[in-house]
Parts: C-alpha cells; structure tokens; sequence
C-alpha cells in the first residue's frame, strides 16, 4: 500500500466541518466541540496510518511475512479468551 501523500488531504477541521449535521436542540457550544472532536480524530487516524506506513517500509518482505504469521497464531488464542 503505497503512503497517501499528505498534502493532497483536505485539512481535518474542513472535514469536520463538512461532515458535521446538526442534532436537533444542539448548542452551538455542543455542535463546536463535535467538530472539533470530529478533526482530532481525522488527524488521530492520519497519525496512526503514517505509523503504520513506517513499520510497512521498515518491516519489508519478510517482517511482513512474520508479522501475518503472528496475528494467525495470536487470533485464536484471543477468540477463545474473548468474554
């Protein structure tokens, strides 16, 4: 998966903004902070993605290879613990 080229994403708080529909009754004061909420987790996701591209370059073929090998070890052992 390649990197997502960061100055092609519109800004987190447009976003929000954009995204943001009004509850009925809501208090501008409510419906800032949910927008605002809404852009950190926007940039929260972005973080993590760009994270997780460095592991990927870091990691290359073989700790890819590891890493999928682990998750299926680790993935019936958390579903037989869940509660």
């Amino acid at each position: 998966m390649a990197e997502a080229d960061v100055t092609l994403l519109a800004p987190a708080d447009e976003l929000a903004e954009k995204a943001h529909h009004p509850h009925p009754g809501e208090s501008s004061d409510y419906a800032e902070a949910r927008k605002k909420l809404l852009a950190e987790e926007v940039e929260l996701r972005r973080h993590l993605e760009r994270v997780a591209a460095q592991r990927r370059a870091q990691l290359g073929d073989a700790g890819r290879d590891e890493m999928f090998l682990q998750r299926r070890q680790v993935a019936p052992f958390l579903e037989k613990h869940q509660t």
